[in-house]
């Protein structure tokens, strides 16, 4: 997922990570979290995740993000900019 920046340059939550796992715990499809703080512009979170489309990947990222900012209302301050997918190499069948 794509973030905007901070409108004050605040850095996102060292915690951002858990923040989105936690919040998208009731999501068996999510497996894993990562953040990357400075990628371009923008903050950049990847979410790892089992999915039959790239179109369900694309909206439980969405989901994910949402669950977080809905818990933790101070996420809500950094902006939603896109989700999109990477396949994994295995993934091609």
């Amino acid at each position: 997922m794509y973030l905007a920046p901070h409108p004050a340059g605040t850095a996102l939550p060292m915690d951002v990570a858990a923040l989105v796992t936690g919040a998208a715990a009731r999501a068996p499809e999510i497996l894993h979290v990562a953040v990357h703080p400075a990628d371009g512009p923008g903050p950049v979170i990847g979410v790892y995740l089992r999915s039959a489309a790239p179109e369900l990947a694309e909206s439980a990222a969405r989901v994910a993000w949402w669950s977080a900012v809905d818990e933790w209302p101070r996420l809500g301050e950094w902006s939603l900019l896109r989700a999109s997918v990477s396949l994994a190499p295995d993934s091609a069948g």
